[in-house]
């Protein structure tokens, strides 16, 4: 379902302003739907033990759980209507019982035939900055064919979008996605950025120092292999720009910009991000060029666990391509 966004939530504060962050953006989006899902973990990892020894133990247990459950849903459903999301366009889901609340909410996902989940990243404590083992982070990692927004509990207020492109045809499909869910909502402004090596892999280590006529003929070899990447990107990069016109930006909304890697890809990406405030940021979940997996050593990972005041949006490449 393209307009259907499932939003799985707990009972901390930086859930329900990330679920609130939410209803605050898509709030004008016509047809927008929201299910906001809740996974109550097992009984027997939440409740004291003395509670098993009455007669009427896994009813009260599964009483007390299914309450507390629906507070939650409540507190988070009504957090998404004071943002000015439609209350007619958010519906609740609880899962009782769940021992894996990642695998339970890429499950949902499965079944309502969404492609994307919004979830809120816990605060930033110095060990939940990493992500590791957190829901969010699972979610990320294990999704399939999915887009997986995750919104920090305070977001820049900025009304910028920055997406960050490989040199592949098949990154377009970032720009295609942004479109769709972010084109329709007034007065975003967006940077399509890639970022560029500074020199062919071939150039590294010449084995040898270049004398003055080597160094000449070795400069004008980069100099041509520059504009030829640059004038290649930018005809990517135009494409994208069209895609977005055509779902209603303004082209004087759409920037576009070839910069040279400085420190690497992640480190350019999170100081870009940093300096500009961006509110949202949408990033390849794969390398489309290299068709890279997603794990701790990748990119998109690597500006997960750095990234911060923003919606992270991090799309998978098509079809689950490997």
């Amino acid at each position: 379902m393209e307009k259907l966004i499932l939003v799985p939530v707990d009972d901390s504060t930086p859930s329900r302003e990330a679920a609130a962050t939410l209803g605050r953006l898509l709030k004008d989006r016509n047809g927008s739907q929201m299910l906001v899902f809740h996974c109550g973990q097992h009984m027997t990892a939440v409740y004291q033990s003395e509670l098993f020894h009455t007669a009427d133990a896994a009813k009260m247990i599964a009483a007390a759980q299914e309450k507390q459950g629906k507070e939650i849903l409540e507190s988070c459903r009504q957090a998404v209507v004071d943002a000015g999301f439609s209350t007619d366009m958010v519906q609740v889901k609880f899962k009782a019982d769940s021992m894996d609340p990642a695998q339970d909410i890429l499950a949902e996902a499965d079944r309502l035939k969404t492609g994307s989940i919004a979830i809120g990243r816990r605060g930033r404590g110095k060990m939940a900055t990493l992500l590791l083992g957190s829901v969010s982070g699972k979610v990320a990692q294990y999704a399939r064919e999915k887009t997986v927004w995750i919104i920090d509990p305070k977001v820049s207020p900025s009304k910028k979008v920055l997406i960050g492109l490989e040199d592949h045809p098949e990154c377009l499909s970032l720009v295609r996605y942004a479109a769709d869910w972010l084109g329709p909502i007034a007065d975003l402004d967006y940077d399509l950025l890639h970022l560029m090596p500074s020199q062919p892999p071939t150039y590294w280590d010449d084995g040898h120092i270049l004398n003055a006529a080597e160094q000449k003929q070795r400069d004008a070899e980069l100099e041509k292999w520059r504009l030829g990447w640059v004038d290649r990107m930018q005809r990517l990069l135009d494409e994208g720009r069209n895609i977005l016109i055509s779902k209603g930006v303004p082209a004087t909304r759409i920037k576009t910009r070839v910069n040279t890697i400085a420190q690497g890809i992640a480190q350019d990406l999170l100081k870009d991000i940093d300096q500009n405030g961006y509110q949202v940021v949408v990033i390849g979940k794969k390398s489309f060029r290299q068709a890279k997996p997603f794990n701790l050593g990748s990119h998109a990972n690597k500006v997960m666990f750095g990234v911060k005041n923003t919606i992270l949006v991090i799309v998978d490449s098509p079809k689950g391509r490997k």
